[in-house]
């Protein structure tokens, strides 16, 4: 949001000089954080489908690559949704990588990367893990990216499914930004 809002300022004529200098920091600082995201999101990809860690970008992490510059949507941490039985080799790829583990959170793992990468590792796709619909999901050959052996991800359908629900869940529990509709 910070792209999409703050930059058009930057050609408005009635805007001080002093302001624009601010506008352009902040833009700067947020395009260094998708661009190192992104690198993230990719290094972490590979890394995991070499050592044959099943996961999936859920999120933010798949939609930075839809908008036409990863800039267009900001996100605060990376969200991957991993296979339980894979902990154990998880942490010890994150932490050989670098992340630091913050702990566990409801349904995820949380590991930081100084100075501003954040990792959720989910176990479920939901915060109702009675509707645990990962509990099958790495042992099903459809979901399996393309050329791909241990990276998952849905098809359109099934990504706006899933958009829709976790959506419908921050609405209902604690509200959510327009970005979300």
């Amino acid at each position: 949001m910070i792209y999409l809002l703050l930059n058009p300022l930057l050609a408005a004529n009635n805007v001080p000089e002093e302001i624009k200098n601010r506008i352009r920091k902040v833009i700067v600082w947020d395009t260094l954080t998708s661009k190192v995201q992104m690198h993230a999101i990719d290094t972490l990809g590979e890394l995991f489908e070499k050592n044959g860690i099943r996961h999936q970008m859920l999120k933010g992490a798949v939609l930075k690559k839809i908008y036409p510059q990863p800039e267009m949507r900001g996100m605060s941490d990376i969200d991957i949704l991993i296979d339980p039985k894979q902990l154990s080799e998880i942490d010890y790829l994150l932490k050989k990588s670098g992340y630091i583990s913050q702990g566990f959170i409801d349904h995820h793992d949380i590991y930081d990367k100084s100075p501003f990468l954040s990792l959720e590792m989910h176990r479920f796709l939901s915060e109702d893990k009675s509707m645990n619909f990962s509990r099958d999901y790495f042992d099903s050959e459809e979901c399996k990216a393309s050329g791909c052996e241990y990276t998952y991800e849905f098809s359109l359908e099934n990504y706006y499914t899933y958009m829709i629900t976790h959506m419908a869940r921050h609405f209902y529990k604690r509200g959510c930004g327009v970005r979300g509709l």
